[in-house]
Formats: structure tokens, C-alpha cells, sequence
């Protein structure tokens, strides 16, 4: 890469060498610059900037104007790395629509975990009012086999008197039987 003073990027551009000194100072962003001691060194690939910054004030624009123009232009934006001057081009308007992209995909991908979470909530709901009749017809169950048992302790102890009852009957009959004679009949 070609580097140039501002003396040659004057000569080239047809711009006064005040005038490329403030265009670095207020478009930085937009120009390959290195700054050395007292002076610059300009990318020689930064002259059409020059010249469309030179365009865009004749034409009335401020320096915020020209700045927002650069942007949309899709002019690269020139990033410092280190001390020495090394730079990067970096093309903002390319990288903001990549970041647009991603964002928009991360926007899709939230709204369909959103839409699961919804759906998973209504599930929940649901298995909670399951949950729920299961429980009621679980208590049901447990009243009618509370009920069928007692009814079961009932019939035993009916059982037991009607057990006690016929003992009781037997007993008399065998008693009654010997006095006159009839289980003696009885067993004919």
C-alpha cells in the first residue's frame, strides 16, 4: 500500500493542506491514517474520501451530515490497533447487516423458545388439572374401599353372631334332642 503526506493528498485531491489536516481530524474514522511525529502518513486509497468529504461540505452539509453520509455510503471504518499506526478496514454498514442478520435469526429462535415455554406451561396447566382428578378419584377409591371395608368388618361380624347364633342352636338342639329323643330322629 501507497503511502502519501498530506502535501500529496492536497496536490491530488484539489483540497487545501489545512483543509486534509481537519478532514483527518473530524473523519478519522473514514481514513487509513498513520500520525507520526508532527505529520501524516494517508493511505493512498483514502483520496476519493477526500474528495467525497470535500463534495458532500460543498454542498452544505455539517460535519455530523457528512459523517451519517460516509456511513451509508458504506465507506470502510478505519479502526486503530496499536501505537504504531496498524490499521484495519472494516466496511461498518456491511458488518452491521451481518450483526442485523444474527440478531434477527436470535429474535426467531427466542420467540420459538418463547412459544415452547408457552406451550409447555399449558401442558403443565393441564397435567396439573389431571393431576388433580386423578387425585380427586384417588380419594374416591380410597372412601369406597374405607366404605367396602367397614362393610366387610360388618358382614364378618354378622358372620360371627350368625356362627355363634347357630353354636347356640346346635347346642340346644343336641340338649333338647337328649331329653326327648330327637336327634335321634333327626339322624334317621
Amino acid at each position: 500500500m501507497a503511502w502519501l503526506s498530506v502535501a500529496d493528498v492536497s496536490d491530488r485531491a484539489g483540497i487545501p493542506p489545512e483543509t486534509v489536516r481537519r478532514y483527518i481530524t473530524r473523519h478519522s474514522l473514514h481514513l487509513q491514517v498513520k500520525k507520526g511525529h508532527k505529520s501524516y502518513s494517508i493511505a493512498e486509497n483514502c483520496i476519493p474520501v477526500f474528495i467525497q468529504i470535500r463534495t458532500l461540505y460543498a454542498a452544505g452539509k455539517t460535519a455530523e451530515d457528512v459523517e451519517t453520509e460516509l456511513l451509508r455510503s458504506g465507506r470502510p471504518t478505519i479502526i486503530s490497533v496499536n501505537a504504531d499506526g496498524e490499521s484495519v478496514n472494516v466496511n461498518v454498514i456491511e458488518n452491521l447487516a451481518v450483526l442485523d442478520t444474527k440478531m434477527n435469526a436470535i429474535m426467531t429462535m427466542l420467540m420459538n423458545v418463547d412459544e415452547r415455554l408457552k406451550e409447555g406451561e399449558k401442558n403443565r396447566s393441564e397435567m396439573n388439572e389431571n393431576i388433580k382428578d386423578i387425585c380427586e378419584q384417588v380419594m374416591n377409591v380410597h372412601k369406597e374401599v374405607a366404605t367396602a371395608t367397614e362393610q366387610f368388618q360388618e358382614i364378618q361380624k354378622n358372620q360371627k353372631e350368625t356362627r355363634d347364633q347357630l353354636v347356640e342352636i346346635v347346642s340346644r338342639i343336641e340338649t333338647h334332642g337328649k331329653r326327648r329323643g330327637l336327634l335321634e330322629w333327626f339322624k334317621r
